[in-house]
């Protein structure tokens, strides 16, 4: 599915930038794909976020975003005494100890006199390296993002082969790159030349609940679309996809480094 970004123009007069629902003022984002895909909405903390189509007509975008309000709207009556997380945010500090996937890392952040930041792995140590004269919030920002970086290089092999798992067992498409990364609003991608996009969070969830996330983004190898075939095909290779999802959403808040959980295995 290929990348989208908040609009930038004004909204069309027929969408709202507020809307209130079950007594709690939510703010709308509007997002436009460069792509004739089906629309989506996402629900945050205090955001509802909807993407639609660039390439559909004005009365279709109408519709669209209509019938995707009105989604959200039934879903958060549905579940209004329920509390929302946002996901959590990856923050690694200095001397700190985290395991993942079964793996040990100690994280060492140093600052040089040098221009470049860097991170190098020696065994299971991640030695950050960063440059003079950062500010103390751009210096955490940069070291947790030169230690996700670097924490990738190694945990990545176990999500390829999964996907290349699944992928031969039930999908049989021909994959591009896998990769993973600090998603903002999903937790998952498949692009048009099915290159698969991983959240990072998902190293710190269960392995049952990472392979729903995969099951997901093959199935997109197959069909573009949210459409009742996808679904059909989601299901026909996971069962309890359902549920795995939902411990996902239930506990994405927990997904980050120094968190425990317990739940699906």
């Amino acid at each position: 599915m290929k990348d989208w970004a908040p609009c930038s123009l004004p909204l069309p007069d027929f969408m709202q930038d507020k809307i209130l629902i079950n007594d709690k003022l939510y703010e709308i984002e509007v997002a436009r794909a460069d792509s004739d895909h089906v629309g989506y909405v996402r629900l945050k903390a205090d955001r509802i976020i909807i993407k639609i189509p660039s390439r559909i007509s004005r009365q279709e975008q109408f519709d669209m975003y209509r019938k995707l309000i009105a989604k959200v709207e039934k879903y958060l009556q549905r579940h209004k005494n329920r509390e929302f997380h946002e996901k959590a945010k990856i923050r690694f500090c200095s001397n700190q100890n985290v395991e993942i996937m079964g793996r040990h890392f100690s994280i060492y952040i140093n600052e040089t006199g040098s221009k470049i930041s860097k991170a190098v792995i020696e065994g299971d140590a991640i030695k950050i390296y960063l440059s003079g004269g950062l500010s103390k919030e751009k210096a955490g920002g940069i070291a947790s993002s030169l230690a996700r970086r670097a924490i990738s290089r190694v945990i990545l092999p176990d999500f390829v082969s999964r996907v290349e798992q699944f992928n031969s067992q039930f999908f049989r498409s021909k994959i591009g790159d896998v990769r993973l990364k600090d998603n903002g609003t999903n937790w998952g991608s498949c692009s048009g030349k099915n290159a698969i996009n991983l959240d990072f969070r998902l190293a710190f969830a269960p392995q049952g609940v990472r392979d729903a996330v995969i099951v997901h983004e093959l199935a997109h190898t197959v069909h573009r679309n949210h459409s009742e075939n996808f679904w059909n095909l989601v299901y026909s290779v996971m069962p309890d996809y359902k549920e795995r999802r939902k411990w996902l959403s239930e506990n994405k808040h927990r997904l980050a480094p120094g968190c425990g959980f317990e739940g699906i295995s």
